[in-house]
């Protein structure tokens, strides 16, 4: 720098007094200290704020997949349950019928309790155990059951 070049500047910066740099100096230090740091907390805050809306549709999501498989469990064991009540039943039921076709089984009543009990058969056999429709769904039964989970296994 030339000398007429720093006489220049020296009285182009005296010129703005000493109060301009002491207000420029402390703008520098606010910036420095406090903007920059505010202004980085504040973009992390906002990074933050945007993973825990992602993170929170995830839980979500999973939840929901986790509630429709548990309405799905739940379902098919109140259809179990439903089939191992009306398997329950369908047994009694039978037994029932075989001592009403034994106790009358020298009467005159046993050609209605035969087609009685046959119609029943028919109507249930679905639910009795696959060793009782094996054995009396026979091909010389005169009213075998038809179903398919009924016939002997031979027969499949």
């Amino acid at each position: 720098m030339t000398p007429e070049e720093i006489n220049f500047l020296r009285s182009t910066l005296s010129g703005f007094g000493l109060g301009t740099f002491l207000a420029a100096g402390v703008a520098w230090f606010a910036i420095k200290f406090y903007a920059t740091p505010y202004m980085g907390r504040k973009a992390q805050n906002l990074a933050d704020k945007e993973d825990i809306a992602a993170l929170t549709q995830q839980v979500e999501q999973v939840k929901r997949q986790h509630s429709e498989l548990l309405e799905a469990v739940k379902f098919r064991n109140q259809l179990r349950m439903a089939a191992v009540d009306r398997r329950l039943q369908a047994h009694q039921d039978a037994f029932t019928m075989l001592r009403e076709l034994a106790k009358d089984a020298h009467g005159p009543e046993i050609g209605k309790r035969v087609t009685a009990c046959q119609e029943w058969w028919e109507k249930n056999c679905l639910y009795l155990e696959p060793q009782l429709v094996r054995l009396s769904a026979t091909p010389t039964s005169p009213r075998a059951c038809t179903r398919r989970c009924c016939s002997p296994p031979s027969s499949r």
